[in-house]
């Protein structure tokens, strides 16, 4: 038996390996989201990030530090990842603040984040940038449900899903699920594409998407406040905002009044102000050319957009 233990061991080890590759080469062409946004913080010296941004891949393709920090004279840091919701959110600004004090955290709130009862793909995306053992094994136990804790302890079951982009690897193809992307320092992606109207009407996750409370998981709203709640105890101002969807795309969302008025409802009794940048920007400051596909923003929407929301602190002097 324990002869048998530490061969699958080594099997599942050496499989994981391989299927890592994908993963190794999106590193090299400088396309790895959550390894480039580790690299650049820990090299970053301690007590020097004055504002983080947090949330899912509509934070790390929304608020370019470069931007904030050159309208602001300040040093600021995108901590988002992949699909992050509030619960793994949690946990990547509580490992950030063992070395950083900023002044300000904005946080990303997308609602389809809000809805999920099992945080495996996200959190396992977030894992590795947890270094410390406290936090890391805090996330790990309440990060992650029993099948998840067991899958990352198997590699080969856990990058089971590069074995496509493995094989085209092997055959010389570039991967099919890389990303259109470009890293820039402090954990923003930037995109020069311009989505067209096809891709908006034909391809569009968010046809028929239906907002319903029932879907919001308690665990989530619960880690949004354990998130305010940990800002407030280290006298950090926390802003809540929504980055903006195409308007083709908002309107095949069915009742955003309702997602708007839910979240305004819970901004509103945690005292955290909060920006709806598909509500409250300034008509026209945005087209649907400004964006890269479905609902992220590429480089010129990012531009538009950041730079109201530095107009926004600047008139409620939050910087």
């Amino acid at each position: 038996m324990v002869l048998f233990c530490i061969l699958f061991y080594a099997i599942n080890v050496v499989i994981g390996y391989y299927l890592e590759e994908p993963h190794r080469a999106l590193i090299k062409k400088n396309k790895s989201v959550g390894f480039s946004m580790g690299k650049d913080f820990y090299s970053t010296p301690a007590h020097t990030i004055d504002m983080f941004f947090l949330g899912s891949s509509h934070s790390y393709r929304t608020f370019d530090p470069a931007i904030f920090d050159a309208a602001l004279n300040i040093h600021s840091f995108n901590l988002g990842t992949p699909s992050q919701c509030p619960v793994t959110g949690y946990y990547v600004l509580k490992q950030a603040l063992k070395t950083q004090q900023p002044k300000i955290v904005i946080s990303e709130i997308f609602w389809l984040t809000f809805s999920g009862q099992d945080e495996f793909s996200n959190a396992s995306l977030a894992y590795g940038f947890i270094r410390s053992p406290d936090v890391r094994n805090e996330f790990f136990q309440k990060g992650f449900n029993a099948e998840g804790k067991l899958t990352m302890l198997i590699s080969s079951y856990l990058y089971r899903q590069n074995f496509e982009d493995f094989v085209r690897l092997m055959m010389g193809k570039d991967l099919k699920h890389e990303d259109d992307g470009t890293t820039r320092p402090n954990g923003y992606i930037e995109s020069s594409k311009v989505v067209s109207l096809k891709e908006l009407n034909e391809k569009n996750r968010f046809n028929g998407t239906k907002y319903k409370e029932d879907d919001i998981s308690a665990k989530q709203v619960l880690y949004i406040k354990k998130t305010v709640e940990l800002c407030r105890a280290r006298n950090i101002a926390i802003i809540f905002v929504t980055s903006p969807l195409p308007s083709v795309t908002l309107n095949k969302v069915k009742d955003y009044k309702g997602i708007h008025d839910y979240i305004s409802r819970l901004a509103e009794k945690l005292r955290v102000p909060y920006i709806d940048g598909n509500t409250d920007l300034p008509k026209g400051l945005l087209s649907d050319g400004d964006f890269s596909d479905m609902d992220h923003l590429n480089k010129a929407g990012v531009e538009k957009f950041d730079a109201y929301i530095i107009s926004r602190l600047k008139d409620h002097s939050r910087v």
